[in-house]
């Protein structure tokens, strides 16, 4: 009878390879999503930063910047400086920002979406109040904390919670965060129905 014993051998060593590589993929592919998902929220950022900056004055700039170091502090609790940089070019103001420890400039890429997605909010914020006219302020986000951790959620509540009482303006956020009712004035569920579509119920806040 045939000793089939050393070809099972090989197609499991095949079969476990096989399984690795796969592994190896899903990795490979979940580190490129999160670094695109980086790179949108970087550029995010950096689009509202220039539209920004050409409606405001240095002291403005100042403000923004001291605000903006506060919340980080106080939601991340890190010891970072936000700062905005220009550079200047022969047709065109390139603007940009960088977070300061100490001497030390931060890498943008080692500090995950959660800060990015944080500053972006903070700068939609600033620009709704500069934005010129008599239209009532309202500032519209869609999952904004979605890369922050959970840990983070509740300081980033208070934190914009007293900077939208303080500079007088309305947000209309949709998110997946039940942890951030608390901080609402009105709080809605969404449900997805077949025949009549979506479904907003008035829930309580607590």
């Amino acid at each position: 009878m045939p000793d089939f014993s050393q070809a099972v051998q090989n197609i499991n060593y095949l079969r476990a390879y096989g399984e690795s590589l796969y592994r190896k993929q899903k990795d490979i592919k979940s580190e490129l999503s999160i670094s695109a998902d980086r790179l949108v929220n970087l550029e995010s950022a950096l689009s509202v930063l220039k539209l920004l900056l050409e409606k405001v004055s240095v002291a403005t700039v100042t403000a923004l910047e001291e605000i903006i170091t506060v919340g980080i502090n106080e939601v991340f609790e890190k010891d970072y400086e936000f700062k905005i940089t220009t550079q200047n070019y022969k047709n065109r103001v390139q603007y940009s920002f960088i977070l300061r420890q100490g001497e030390h400039d931060i890498d943008l890429d080692s500090i995950g979406g959660g800060i990015i997605n944080f500053i972006d909010v903070l700068l939609r914020l600033f620009f709704v109040i500069k934005y010129p006219g008599n239209m009532r302020r309202v500032l519209i986000l869609d999952e904004p904390f979605a890369n922050l951790h959970v840990m983070r959620l509740e300081r980033a509540g208070i934190f914009i919670r007293q900077l939208v009482a303080k500079l007088g303006f309305d947000v209309l956020m949709v998110s997946q965060s039940p942890s951030l009712r608390k901080y609402c004035d009105n709080y809605f569920f969404g449900e997805a129905d077949s025949e009549q579509g979506l479904i907003l119920k008035k829930m309580d806040v607590q």
